[in-house]
C-alpha cells in the first residue's frame, strides 16, 4: 500500500530575482526525482510561471509568490500562487514578432496537464504536471 505524498512547499519574495529562487529552491528538491531533460522542462516552466506572477501580478519585492512541488509515483506536480490580477492568464498565439507572452504556451508545450484556480484580484493559483516516465502505451 502506497502512502499519499506529502506537498514541499516554498514562498518566495517577488521581484526580478524571483524566478531563479523559486526554480533554485524547487531543483534541490527534485534530485533523482526527472530525468535531467524532464528535469530542465519543469525549471523552465515554473520559471515562466514565476515570472507571470511577477509581471501580471505585480508581485514585487514586497509580495510572496507560494510554491508548492509534490512529487508522486507517476508525476511531478507544481503549483505557484500569487496574490491575483485583474488580468486572465491565457495561452497566446505564438508570434514571432512579440517579445514575451510565450510562458503559459511553454506550459501547455511541454507539461502532461495543465491548469489555473483563480479568484480574480484575490489570488490566482497556476499548476502544472509532468510525467515521471513516459506513459506506457495501451
Amino acid at each position: 500500500m502506497s502512502s499519499t505524498p506529502e506537498p514541499w512547499h516554498v514562498s518566495v519574495p517577488g521581484g526580478p530575482d524571483a524566478p531563479a529562487r523559486a526554480r533554485h529552491a524547487v531543483s534541490g528538491e527534485l534530485d533523482g526525482a526527472l530525468n535531467p531533460e524532464r528535469k530542465a522542462d519543469l525549471c523552465l516552466l515554473l520559471h515562466e510561471l514565476v515570472a507571470n506572477s511577477v509581471l501580471h501580478a505585480g508581485a514585487d519585492a514586497s509580495a510572496m509568490i507560494d510554491v508548492q512541488l509534490l512529487i508522486a509515483d507517476a508525476t511531478v506536480r507544481v503549483a505557484v500562487s500569487d496574490h491575483g490580477s485583474a488580468s486572465v492568464p491565457a495561452v497566446l498565439a505564438y508570434d514571432a514578432g512579440r517579445d514575451g507572452g510565450r510562458g503559459l504556451r511553454l506550459v501547455e508545450d511541454l507539461s502532461d496537464a495543465w491548469g489555473m484556480r483563480r479568484d480574480g484580484v484575490n489570488g490566482t493559483t497556476m499548476w502544472f504536471e509532468v510525467w515521471r516516465e513516459p506513459p506506457t502505451p495501451a
